[in-house]
């Protein structure tokens, strides 16, 4: 493999590595102050299950679990509709169907709110195990970016010192 196939592969890995960190740590950030909010009573207005994904440009098809629900915090009255801060969609329906099966309409709900802007909540706070999973995925990838741009830069001693 010549060196810019290595300086190419290299500089794909940091990106890849790089977008899966970033996009990651806004939801591994506030996932994990969500177990610190205080929470408030709150009513499921309506669940339902999305489908994602268009069988005839060939994307695979998905399913996402849909949630919105009221609240009140200091007699404000405010709606939501983050169940947690991970994706919520699934290859299979069934399994959309079955968190959506936990929050059927007119049901009480626990909601969780941010203490500085209360129209920021969930209802399922912390941090979910796909989160760790993009993170270290991302840290897999830029670690190998890295490698491979410091196994392609050339050695300082190389034919400088003799050796």
């Amino acid at each position: 493999m010549n060196s810019r196939s290595v300086a190419f592969a290299s500089w794909c890995l940091l990106g890849i590595g790089a977008v899966a960190i970033c996009l990651t740590a806004y939801d591994l950030w506030f996932g994990a102050a969500s177990k610190a909010w205080p929470s408030v009573p709150g009513v499921v207005e309506a669940s339902g299950v999305q489908r994602l994904g268009n069988l005839e440009n060939g994307s695979k098809t998905k399913y996402r679990a849909l949630i919105r629900y009221r609240y009140t915090v200091h007699n404000q009255m405010l709606t939501g509709n983050r169940i947690g801060y991970w994706d919520y969609s699934y290859p299979n329906r069934s399994d959309a169907q079955a968190i959506i099966g936990r929050y059927p309409p007119k049901r009480p709900v626990t909601v969780y709110y941010q203490p500085g802007n209360p129209a920021r909540c969930v209802l399922e706070p912390g941090v979910h195990l796909t989160e760790w999973f993009v993170i270290l995925f991302g840290a897999v990838f830029f670690s190998g970016g890295i490698l491979c741009r410091r196994a392609n830069r050339p050695h300082e001693w190389d034919g400088h010192y003799g050796w």
